[in-house]
């Protein structure tokens, strides 16, 4: 139950994408760690993406995360899916490996092609431990599972999503990762209050934070990932300047997914700065 705690500081870094793969190596000294995404980095995909990993994993901490586990799914969970994630855990000597508290598939043939919400159910709560447990025992170490955005949540449930997680987190010993801009888009488009939101998920379970810059239009808030985190994103430096007093933080990433500029340094190490300032005075504090 207290694995999370035995996981070293990584620090601070980004996502890596070949867009921009390039500018990240050149600003490596202003970056601790870079997190891919693991499905994109599976055996099949060939020899360029693995001169990219053993390029990365020279210079960077290398952090997995995937997108199709598929954790609120109630069908077994392939197993040549969970070996290939275990072959990258074991070739980056990951202490950790994170995906998303969502439902992405129902099975082979039916994937959805986005993260959507879970039903918080008692019924889909027991499913869910049992395969986060699963998964942990497969791999030998933690999994570490992500608030997705979501404009609604799906009628008649038995929890809230921060309950939800707290209680996932509680019985099976697993981390939260816990996206701050996610929390923020999803209170502004609910029409909440961020802080009180924020407040209510489980700190002592946090191990990896991630922040992105979104956008507005219409008046709704969409999770891009495409725009540095000011203007309507502002309001997430508060909110990880509370997450880092209440949350011993492991590694903090920001993911840029589209609309790269020349400007790397406007783009995201500016951004980067402020986050590493932010979560080293947290861990001064703590």
């Amino acid at each position: 139950m207290n694995e999370i705690k035995k996981i070293p500081y990584l620090g601070i870094g980004m996502g890596l994408r070949t867009d921009i793969a390039e500018d990240t190596f050149a600003h490596g000294a202003n970056i601790d760690a870079v997190e891919i995404i693991t499905e994109n980095f599976f055996s099949h995909l060939g020899p360029k993406k693995q001169t990219l990993l053993d390029r990365s994993r020279k210079r960077f901490h290398v952090i997995p995360h995937g997108i199709q586990l598929s954790i609120g799914s109630c069908v077994p969970i392939p197993t040549a899916y969970l070996k290939e994630v275990k072959r990258l855990t074991d070739l980056l000597k990951s202490p950790y490996y994170s995906d998303h508290f969502a439902f992405v598939r129902h099975d082979d043939l039916h994937d959805i092609g986005h993260l959507s919400p879970i039903w918080y159910t008692k019924e889909t709560l027991e499913e869910v431990v049992k395969r986060v447990d699963q998964v942990q025992q497969f791999l030998g170490i933690p999994l570490v599972l992500e608030n997705i955005t979501a404009s609604y949540a799906i009628p008649e449930a038995d929890y809230e999503e921060p309950e939800f997680i707290a209680e996932v987190c509680r019985r099976t010993g697993c981390g939260f990762l816990l996206d701050v801009t996610n929390i923020l888009i999803n209170s502004y488009n609910r029409h909440e209050d961020a802080q009180k939101l924020i407040e209510r998920y489980p700190m002592d379970r946090v191990v990896h934070v991630h922040l992105a810059g979104g956008e507005v239009h219409d008046g709704h808030f969409y999770d891009s990932h495409s725009a540095e985190i000011s203007g309507p994103n502002e309001g997430v430096w508060p909110l990880l300047e509370w997450v880092a007093r209440h949350a011993d933080i492991k590694v903090l990433i920001i993911e840029r997914d589209d609309d790269f500029k020349e400007d790397f340094e406007a783009m995201v190490l500016k951004d980067l700065a402020r986050a590493r300032a932010i979560v080293e005075a947290g861990r001064a504090a703590a």
